[in-house]
């Protein structure tokens, strides 16, 4: 059974589950969920962030703006819509 496959079958369970059964998965799961969810508490995936800032600070790296982005992202979409 593929990856995907095992994701919609525990997908499809956890919406019919009972509370007791979800309770029991969120404590077995709990530390994993916390530590993806919380990534500031990652030292090391800080450390790359701080690392491309300063990078991006001292000119070493292209920044794009906000608005640079929006238009990139909205060229795609146009171009999906189109196919």
């Amino acid at each position: 059974m593929t990856t995907a496959a095992m994701r919609a079958k525990l997908n499809d369970y956890i919406s019919v589950a009972d509370d007791d059964k979800i309770k029991a998965m969120y404590v077995l799961f709990k530390n994993d969920i916390n530590s993806e969810l919380e990534w500031w508490q990652d030292k090391h995936l800080v450390k790359e962030f701080d690392v491309d800032y300063k990078n991006w600070k001292e000119g070493k790296v292209k920044g794009h703006s906000l608005d640079e982005v929006k238009a990139s992202i909205k060229k795609l979409q146009v171009k999906r819509d189109a196919r």
